[in-house]
């Protein structure tokens, strides 16, 4: 018979319908205001390409320059453009067309050298004529 009694009591608020669980909180008192954003939600831009253009690859205007290109860019620097690669002339070897690895390639030790010699050598041969 305790079972009966259980069951009735527990059927009596089954009646009254299912609880709201958030109207329940405010009955107690609880402060269920929404949160507000964190700062660095506000504080972040989000990046967004123009209209039409794509993306470029790690920042480069136009990554896809051809090797004559990269030759024009860097005129009296002694680079050739061969057979769609890059060569320089004054090192003799061949280099990527990459836009930063030709500024450093310029400025290494070993181009400066070898650009400097072949200018020393104009220099005797226009000087014994």
């Amino acid at each position: 018979m305790a079972d009966e009694s259980d069951s009735n009591s527990s059927s009596s608020s089954a009646d009254e319908g299912p609880i709201n669980p958030i109207a329940e909180a405010k009955r107690l008192g609880a402060n269920l205001s929404t949160p507000k954003k964190a700062k660095i939600a506000r504080e972040r831009k989000i990046q967004a390409n123009p209209a039409g253009k794509s993306r470029s690859e790690r920042g480069e205007n136009d990554p896809k320059l051809s090797s004559w290109q990269r030759v024009q860019e860097h005129k009296g620097e002694y680079l050739k453009a061969v057979s769609g690669k890059l060569r320089c002339e004054a090192c003799k070897e061949t280099i990527s067309k990459n836009s930063s690895t030709v500024k450093k390639h310029i400025q290494s030790a070993k181009h400066v050298k070898a650009k400097k010699a072949i200018l020393d050598s104009k220099k005797k041969m226009y000087h014994k004529m």
